[in-house]
């Protein structure tokens, strides 16, 4: 890694889809995460230790957090209700930047991907039962069925998210 920066076959190339099989969850990505700050990084560490990337080169990548907290900073609740860190200690350690690690895993086939976008689609997780969108999951789950490419997944994710937002949602 060189000033931030990725070197090409170190990462997944961009676009990406991250999925989350077991919670039947899928996201699009437009950029590779290099860091991630200390408050966020236990949390990362234990949700991607399930996460798939598929990138449009047909690899496979996991990420992880290089040199992850052990557990995430205590909190406490103020009568307020707002949480603060409980020691200047953990409140020094939420400053902390970890390096985001990405291994390559293998390849995959097409099919794969696209049935998990199917399978995200059935179970009706996001982005897929949000009430800022209008469409008719047939017509997505038939984009993503003759899906021939990365890019017809990619067109069928921008299908949903950039021509079915309900006007003036946000």
């Amino acid at each position: 890694m060189e000033n931030g920066k990725l070197e090409k076959g170190k990462a997944p190339s961009i676009p990406f889809f991250a999925v989350w099989k077991a919670d039947h969850v899928i996201a699009l990505f437009g950029r590779v995460q290099t860091e991630v700050s200390g408050m966020f990084a236990f949390q990362c560490s234990v949700e991607w230790q399930y996460r798939l990337n598929y990138d449009g080169d047909l690899n496979l990548w996991r990420c992880s957090v290089e040199n992850p907290p052990k557990r995430g900073p205590e909190r406490k609740k103020l009568s307020n209700g707002v949480h603060v860190v409980d020691s200047p200690s953990e409140a020094l350690a939420c400053r902390d930047i970890h390096r985001v690690l990405w291994t390559h895993t293998g390849t995959y086939c097409l099919s794969e991907l696209a049935n998990a976008f199917e399978d995200a689609l059935a179970h009706g997780t996001e982005p897929f039962f949000s009430p800022l969108l209008d469409y008719d999951p047939e017509v997505l789950r038939g984009k993503i069925r003759s899906a021939t490419s990365f890019a017809d997944l990619v067109g069928a994710w921008e299908w949903l998210e950039c021509d079915h937002l309900i006007p003036g949602a946000s």
